[in-house]
């Protein structure tokens, strides 16, 4: 670049932003009148001196992108950031938080994105973007780390003056000046990142899930947040590591292949091609988050861009209709930075005469696009994708997605499966599930091992009675065991493991077939949220949860003796196995008809399933008609349900 030729840079801008302006804008985009922005005066200042080259280019990266960029702007978002930033300053549980943003939004039904979006170029001012670019440059020439960030990595991960579509906002300064005593540590990157999740984020944002979209929020917010979002937490984490020169982006899977919801987290750069993940401002250290779980599949990630990707849809196909995911044009596939990627070639059974295909995973609920690919002939070919995983290939025109062929299972070295239900050839199913057991839900029900139950004569267990040990951890289900002993007692309890904060999720004594109903107990002194009223509650959701590990137990006191013949009890759980009274029915996928039923069953006490007549080869899914959202795809054969 030419420091002496500001005209040119000037022509380049001009012709940028008159190009995106005269475009047909989106409907989700409202116009304005008068920029804030004066390009040509910033870029000016900084052509004078050769020793602003540095701050030339990050200007004129900035300008050159700046183009489609969009914020969340006007009364309905700020009066929804007074909302979070009040929200978390009382000592409420996280259910109650929850409960008073779904409140919030049903009386605040008009934030809507199209309502609330508009243009950057329309908001930011020469002022802030100036101050963005001076400290922003510092932090790259003072930081003895930055010998490790290109300046194509500083431009697109330390430069940018927001994250994502929040409200922006001065913030480096304030992160600079505490960070500058950093700045001549002899420290990598992984060190000094380190370092700040350490000593900065001393107190830990708590990952909560909202169960309906919460637009993106301005750096002033998410300081304030007890409980946020993976979003938000990776948010925070980034503005901070970009004051101090670290490069950090935002990747994220738009939707798990295995289970419901997508998910963001923060990457530290180390390269163009090389990254490591962390769970934002909610991590103790860079790493160890992603693979941390057995159950880790992915079928793609992206990491936001600051500046446009030419390989985005909307670069190459930009008059083909395209689902509403694909047309972000700052989006980069990085889905081989974290796992090994398979080519694939998926035959179809129609076109339509599209040009193009997607490939979609399933959420729980319905197919979900995360990946497109060219058709040539019959068939479409899709880059970089995870394996492991059940895809279905589809076309998308009028708005809606269509089926393409049968869904497809893609094996570790890219071998295809397709399931074709084989309606000829019929077999029994017996379930017990229809959702699958995930690696945090054995930890859980592993902390109930060596847990026992016992009674006593006296209200302080001073010579108490084992009755019945936990071996090993107990199925998510309810489980039951017969009470040998005719020993009557006033006094009886479950008692957790020392190594436990003594999760249970029911705990039921039966004489006679009938429930007894006593007085409960508990350690005595205990402030808790989950307390012990939920392990008597008939709801198998509410749980019992000391507040530290050890002395956890909960039990039913009488005023009589009385004999307990059998007592059941269910651990914490998701409630997603199979309920007695529950009404459930099983579908398979037929490429014509969708989801097709089998049929319907109401669950016993037995907690299992069985279905006649269900085709092989076929993909399933178990619904709950009585209740329940959680519903995951599986094949089954030899017995054996397969969770996809």
């Amino acid at each position: 670049m030419k420091i002496d030729s500001p005209q040119i840079i000037i022509a380049i801008l001009a012709a940028v932003l008159l190009i995106a302006s005269c475009n047909n804008a989106s409907d989700a985009i409202q116009n304005s009148s008068r920029r804030k922005i004066n390009a040509q005066a910033i870029v000016d200042s900084y052509s004078e001196n050769p020793i602003d080259s540095l701050k030339l280019k990050s200007a004129t990266f900035l300008l050159t992108n700046l183009s489609g960029k969009i914020s969340y702007h006007g009364p309905e978002y700020d009066s929804l950031v007074r909302f979070m930033a009040n929200l978390f300053l009382g000592p409420d549980s996280t259910s109650s938080l929850i409960k008073s943003l779904d409140k919030y939004f049903q009386s605040h039904y008009l934030i809507q994105d199209s309502d609330m979006l508009i243009r950057d170029e329309d908001l930011i001012s020469s002022d802030l973007l100036r101050e963005n670019i001076e400290y922003a440059v510092r932090s790259y020439r003072e930081a003895k780390w930055s010998k490790d960030v290109s300046f194509n990595t500083f431009c697109e991960f330390i430069l940018p003056y927001k994250t994502d579509r929040e409200s922006f906002e001065s913030f480096r300064p304030l992160f600079f000046n505490k960070f500058k005593p950093l700045f001549g540590a002899d420290l990598n990157l992984k060190e000094v990142a380190n370092f700040i999740l350490k000593n900065y984020f001393t107190k830990k944002m708590d990952i909560v899930t909202y169960p309906f979209y919460v637009p993106e929020l301005p750096l002033s917010t998410l300081k304030k947040l007890r409980e946020g979002s993976c979003r938000e937490s990776s948010s925070l984490a980034v503005y901070a590591m970009r004051s101090a020169g670290i490069p950090v982006a935002i990747d994220f899977t738009p939707q798990w292949p295995h289970r419901g919801m997508g998910h963001s987290w923060a990457a530290l750069i180390l390269s163009d091609d090389s990254c490591i993940d962390f769970e934002g401002a909610s991590s103790t250290e860079i790493g160890n988050h992603l693979k941390a779980l057995k159950s880790f599949r992915m079928a793609k990630a992206f990491r936001h861009m600051y500046s446009k990707q030419v390989e985005t849809l909307p670069f190459k196909y930009p008059d083909e209709e395209t689902p509403d995911f694909f047309h972000n044009m700052y989006l980069k596939d990085v889905t081989n930075q974290y796992i090994k990627t398979v080519n694939l070639k998926i035959d179809l059974d129609t076109n339509f005469g599209r040009k193009l295909s997607y490939l979609c995973v399933f959420d729980n609920q319905n197919w979900v696009p995360i990946a497109w690919g060219q058709i040539a002939g019959k068939a479409a070919t899709f880059s970089n994708m995870g394996a492991n995983i059940v895809y279905l290939p589809a076309l998308f025109s009028n708005h809606s997605l269509t089926p393409a062929g049968y869904p497809v299972i893609v094996d570790s070295v890219g071998n295809q499966t397709k399931l074709i239900p084989d309606k000829q050839h019929l077999q029994i199913l017996r379930l017990k599930r229809k959702y699958p057991v995930f690696d945090w839900w054995n930890t859980r029900t592993l902390a109930m091992n060596k847990g026992y139950f016992e009674a006593s004569q006296d209200s302080n267990f001073r010579h108490p009675k084992i009755i019945f040990q936990i071996r090993d951890a107990p199925e998510m289900t309810y489980q039951s065991f017969e009470v040998k002993d005719k020993l009557k007692a006033k006094y009886w309890r479950y008692v957790a493991p020392d190594s436990s904060s003594g999760d249970i999720a029911e705990l039921e004594l039966y004489n006679n077939g009938r429930l007894l109903k006593g007085t409960v107990m508990r350690p005595a002194l205990r402030s808790l949220k989950n307390p012990p009223a939920n392990a008597f509650d008939g709801n198998p959701l509410t749980y019992y949860q000391g507040d530290s590990l050890g002395n956890n137990w909960v039990g039913l006191s009488f005023p009589e003796r009385v004999q307990v013949q059998k007592i059941r009890f269910l651990p914490r759980n998701d409630d997603n196995f199979i309920k007695e009274n529950e009404i459930y029915e099983l579908f398979y996928w037929d490429l014509n008809y969708g989801w097709v039923s089998v049929g319907s069953k109401t669950g016993t006490e037995s907690q299992e399933l069985i279905f006649e007549g269900a085709p092989i080869n076929a993909l399933y899914v178990l619904k709950n008609n009585t209740k329940g959202v959680e519903e995951r795809i599986f094949t089954y054969s030899n017995d054996t349900q397969t969770w996809w």
